[in-house]
């Protein structure tokens, strides 16, 4: 279920993504992805093994827009973005699938996937079982859960299941509350902690290293990913003194080539 008090901006998102969902649910039915699924039932993400190398992980994300920012990359070419990510420090790709508010799609994985030998996250509104499904179907390694959107009864099931099917979960979070709540779920491994704020979209780069500090500095149970804001190698190098498993960036990689100098040379 989705939360009920969430930002306007949100809810039109989420709007657009259930029709989305209804569309496939209509035309396909559930039962196709699960089919589909079960001809490859032995899949299992290497997506936090691969977060769980040590030292600082770039997860770098191809994204064309946001609705924050608008336009990001007005040249923008999916496999091209990768594949120059790739070649420049990336351990992982962070893949926006969201099409009417990012400008992205869920073919990008696929298409992706056939060119560059790195796993992927599909970032985009997942609520609902197939949704979990369909990532698995496009060759995704993992999804991202937002716990500001999301009951918790729902995030449960939705970490549960991706679970079964072999997919990695990175659970968002953007508070203190939201950890709080997420820290009492079962089989969360990696927590993304976001330093923008929803109501605002004001971001604060120190919210990451806070809770980190405060509720991760002895605590090895999961792996952190640090996210949004960061445009500088000092930033980098202070997340990951802290202790980060990764981090996420995406406007960042675009305007800042210090950064990708940086894990180039890792």
């Amino acid at each position: 279920m989705i939360k009920k008090k969430i930002p306007e901006y949100l809810n039109k998102i989420i709007e657009a993504k259930q029709s989305e969902v209804d569309f496939l649910k209509s035309k396909y039915g559930l039962n196709y992805f699960k089919e589909k699924v079960s001809q490859d039932s032995q899949f299992k993400s290497v997506f936090s093994s691969v977060l769980a190398r040590p030292g600082l992980q770039l997860i770098a994300e191809v994204k064309k827009a946001s609705p924050s920012k608008g336009i990001i990359n007005s040249n923008f070419d999916p496999i091209k973005v990768a594949q120059q990510y790739a070649q420049n420090g990336a351990s992982l790709l962070s893949v926006l699938t969201e099409k009417k508010y990012f400008l992205g799609h869920p073919r990008y994985i696929n298409y992706i996937k056939s060119d560059i030998n790195l796993p992927i996250i599909r970032k985009d509104f997942i609520f609902d079982e197939l949704q979990v499904y369909e990532s698995r179907c496009l060759n995704a390694d993992a999804i991202l859960l937002i716990a500001a959107i999301l009951e918790d009864s729902r995030l449960q099931e939705l970490i549960h299941l991706s679970a079964q099917l072999g997919l990695d979960v990175i659970v968002e979070i953007h508070n203190e509350s939201e950890l709080q709540r997420v820290l009492d779920l079962k089989e969360v491994k990696i927590i993304g902690i976001n330093n923008r704020n929803l109501n605002t979209f004001s971001v604060d780069i120190n919210i990451a290293s806070i809770l980190f500090k405060n509720y991760f500095k002895d605590n090895n149970n999961y792996l952190t990913v640090a996210e949004s804001g960061y445009c500088s190698v000092s930033e980098l190098k202070a997340i990951e003194s802290v202790g980060f498993s990764g981090v996420l960036i995406g406007e960042g990689l675009v305007k800042h080539k210090d950064i990708i100098d940086y894990f180039k040379k890792k």
